[in-house]
């Protein structure tokens, strides 16, 4: 075992979590500036916060996907991640709400596995990622949707991501397969490029937007249900009040002889 590992063994998990600037410039899916922090008024914006995880095979791309992210970063080589890292990001969505990232890279190593999966728990979102270059990381992605099942469940936002679409010349029949999976999981597919940033910070932003919705929907629902209680309890008081009238009423009107 090297010493890399002994050290992950010691300290599972390593965090890079100071936010980033909540009145950072915002950014197009081309990172072109859409709108200066002078011009949004952050105090009265409101925070959501979500745990997203990335998950797949070695190598396809976990570690540069969050790097691309996080700091808008490249590197031809990337150190493979032992257990898990997280790093966090603030980012603005149309004007309206930030969405306080928490993007966790998780070891796609099997004998690691068992440690990262406790990691999966309370995710609001995952991205599934492969290599469309290597035909083998996607005949793995069964093996990951059932990881998510047991450990995340089916109230999670899942994106399927093909990454290295720069790549020329390579298989076609493997984005044709990542469609037919998505199509059968009733995922969202993406094709991106960690290495341009192509595409990458459009996937966090759809992902931060469905996110919300789902949580706005969720409120909704509660207040739904609040009102309806509400409306339910002041029924059963106003039926209760009508019933007394009446015995009120019948004893009112006897007289004894």
């Amino acid at each position: 075992m090297s010493n890399r590992e002994k050290k992950f063994l010691n300290q599972t998990i390593s965090g890079n979590i100071g936010h980033n600037n909540p009145a950072m410039d915002i950014e197009n899916e081309n990172n072109n500036i859409k709108a200066p922090k002078s011009q949004i008024d952050t105090k009265n914006l409101e925070v959501y916060e979500f745990k997203i995880i990335l998950i797949g095979e070695p190598g396809v791309g976990k570690t540069a996907i969050m790097s691309r992210f996080i700091t808008n970063e490249f590197k031809n080589m990337y150190q493979s991640t032992l257990g898990v890292e997280f790093k966090t990001k603030d980012l603005y969505i149309d004007n309206t709400a930030c969405a306080r990232l928490n993007v966790w890279d998780t070891c796609g190593q099997e004998r690691f596995r068992a440690i990262t999966r406790q990691y999966f728990k309370n995710s609001h979102g995952v991205l599934l990622i492969f290599d469309l270059t290597v035909k083998e990381t996607i005949r793995k992605l069964n093996v990951w949707m059932n990881d998510i099942q047991d450990n995340i469940g089916e109230e999670c936002v899942i994106f399927l991501i093909g990454n290295k679409s720069d790549v020329k010349n390579r298989d076609i029949s493997i984005s044709e397969e990542a469609k037919e999976f998505a199509k059968n999981k009733k995922i969202i597919y993406y094709e991106v490029s960690a290495k341009t940033g192509t595409g990458i910070l459009n996937v966090f932003e759809k992902m931060s937007k469905k996110l919300i919705e789902n949580t706005e929907n969720e409120r909704s629902k509660k207040e739904a249900n609040k009102t309806t209680d509400l409306l339910e309890k002041n029924l059963v008081i106003d039926n209760f009040n009508k019933d007394r009238g009446k015995v009120e009423q019948k004893r009112s009107s006897f007289h004894c002889c």
